[in-house]
């Protein structure tokens, strides 16, 4: 697995410095991609790229979603974009899902595709648009491990790498590269299942 950093780990690997509005709330977030690890840091001064190891995989607790409108709504609810439906049995029954997890395995998306989520949470497509507007898309996967206990016994840092400045123009260039081009993916397939699906308000009831 591979972590981006804007300046760099230092101590024990812990939860609690993340902020708790990213896709999953607090978590150690990691993925499988270098590059979308560091399309997150690039943009920073002392930006860090971590190569992960985690041990015992098979033996823990964990939870893997695809491309869906379940994934959909446990981001926007983690963004805290979800606001009236947040007292609906459907989202209280995917959270209780996760509940007990140590590791949510799940898209990865950057901020041009959580304006799709966006427009589905608030009632502008159905989440087949939405699903199939992300899906356009090359979306890497994040491993998202929950707790504190998990990170001390079953993850470490195998190697720390330092982003020179060719480096980081490199992966804004490519960064900005796919977006335009997911953009455009995303058009279209919003136009084609036009109609198609469930609103939000359909859902969340």
């Amino acid at each position: 697995m591979f972590h981006g950093s804007k300046s760099g780990i230092e101590g024990a690997l812990t939860i609690e410095k993340s902020n708790d509005k990213k896709d999953f709330g607090k978590g150690f977030y990691m993925c499988e991609s270098v590059n979308q690890a560091v399309s997150f840091v690039s943009n920073y001064p002392d930006p860090r790229l971590y190569i992960m190891e985690i041990n015992n995989y098979q033996q823990l607790n964990v939870r893997e979603f695809n491309v869906s409108k379940e994934w959909m709504i446990l981001v926007a609810y983690f963004r805290g974009r979800i606001g009236t439906y947040s007292e609906s049995s459907y989202l209280k029954n995917l959270l209780a899902s996760i509940k007990d997890v140590d590791i949510i395995v799940a898209p990865i998306a950057d901020n041009s595709m959580y304006e799709i989520i966006n427009d589905f949470i608030d009632g502008g497509i159905t989440d087949e648009q939405c699903v199939n507007a992300l899906s356009a898309n090359r979306l890497g996967r994040q491993f998202v491990v929950l707790n504190d206990n998990v990170l001390t016994n079953n993850v470490r840092i195998v190697k720390e790498s330092f982003l020179c400045d060719e480096e980081k123009n490199h992966y804004e260039l490519e960064k900005e590269a796919d977006r335009n081009v997911g953009k455009a993916k995303m058009i279209l397939a919003k136009r084609q299942y036009a109609g198609i699906g469930k609103y939000i308000e359909e859902i969340l009831v």
